[in-house]
Parts: C-alpha cells; sequence; structure tokens
C-alpha cells in the first residue's frame, strides 16, 4: 500500500467518521506483518481520528504469525490491536509442508517461539485457527499436545479453533482433491473440540 493509497483512507475515513459510533479495522491479505510500518502509520492517524471523533477503535490482525514476536506483539497492542488470528495447521511435521518458507525450511518451530515469547507478557489475545483436510487430519492432537506442554492451557488471551480445507472459489478448486466429507469432518472436529476443551485450549463452542 503506497503512500497515496494511504492518505485516499484516510481522507475517506475523514469524510465518514463523523457519522460513526464504532470503527472496527481488520488487517489481512497475504501477510501483514510484512508490511508493520504501514500498519503502525495508519493505525496512529486512525487512533487520532477515533479519539477526536468520540468513535469506540477495535481491531485485529490475521497472520501467518512467523514475524509476531515480543518487540512486534507489543507495539501491536499499543496500536489498538487486540487480537491476532495465527494460522497454525496441524503438528510440525504437517504444518512445515502446508506452510513453509520460499526456502522450504519450517516455520512452526519459529511461530511457536514467538508465541511463546509474548503471550504472558502481552494481553493480545491469540486465536488459533487450524485448516484441516485428509493431510494434516492425523497431526492436529499432536499440535494440541503441543500448545499444553508448552504452557498454552487456562490462558485467558488463548484460544483455538478449526476449519475445513475446501474450494470456495474457482481458483482454490485443486482443494477438493484433499478435503474431508462433511460428515467425516464433522466427527473429527466434534472429536477435537472435545479433546481442546479437556486440556484447556478452548471453550465449547
Amino acid at each position: 500500500m503506497n503512500e497515496n493509497v494511504q492518505n485516499a483512507f484516510i481522507d475517506y475515513l475523514k469524510n465518514k467518521i463523523q457519522n460513526l459510533k464504532v470503527l472496527s479495522i481488520t488487517w489481512y491479505g497475504g501477510e501483514p506483518l510484512l508490511g508493520l510500518s504501514i500498519i503502525e502509520n495508519l493505525s496512529r492517524k486512525i487512533l487520532s481520528l477515533c479519539a477526536k471523533n468520540n468513535v469506540t477503535y477495535s481491531s485485529m490482525i490475521v497472520t501467518n504469525g512467523y514475524k509476531l514476536d515480543l518487540k512486534t506483539a507489543e507495539k501491536l497492542f499499543s496500536l489498538g490491536i487486540t487480537k491476532a488470528q495465527i494460522t497454525i495447521d496441524g503438528n510440525e511435521e504437517n504444518h512445515d509442508v502446508m506452510r513453509p518458507l520460499l526456502s522450504n525450511k519450517g516455520t512452526y518451530a519459529k511461530i511457536m517461539d514467538n508465541i511463546n515469547s509474548w503471550i504472558n507478557e502481552v494481553p493480545l489475545e491469540a486465536i488459533i485457527r487450524v485448516n484441516i483436510d485428509e493431510r494434516n487430519k492425523k497431526g492436529v492432537l499432536q499440535m494440541l499436545e503441543d500448545f499444553q506442554s508448552n504452557g498454552l492451557s487456562n490462558l485467558k488471551n488463548f484460544g483455538i479453533y478449526f476449519a475445513p480445507i475446501e474450494a470456495i472459489t474457482d481458483v482454490c478448486q485443486g482443494c477438493n482433491d484433499n478435503a474431508l466429507t462433511k460428515k467425516t469432518y464433522a466427527s473429527l472436529e466434534t472429536d477435537l473440540y472435545s479433546k481442546a476443551y479437556d486440556m484447556g485450549l478452548c471453550p465449547l463452542p
């Protein structure tokens, strides 16, 4: 998002904000933390506009978590970003196959280290999203055990939810090759939520 686009957005918001009582912003698309300086620049301007116009502000970010270390978590929270949805797709083996770096290096260990670095230090809420299909369904329980062993149970700012991988648009029809049937997924999801609840990783949905 270049400077012209950023300025155009702020101008747009200035024209609309007097008619607002609440403003909620979600940062997402690709990996938003690659543009952290842009998030910081816009957030400061948005916070100022909301304060001047008595608008209640809330914000969250959707991220792969690879760059969400302690320093970044502190910065995001200071900018009014109170929730981070982090995608972790199964245990280390499965996740690293599905979400590697361009170098094919895994990302699971780094993401877990990042979460552990701030989860007890910053009130940022971590919402773990787990996308499930035939490739990683058997590794999700190991991931839950990893969370538990890392001390992530029974925390007010940590939770988890599951979602099936399925084709939403024509572009992603290839996902259907590994998609679970609705019946199979429903049974698996029920079992996983029960186990996650017993481990103190989420409330029952």
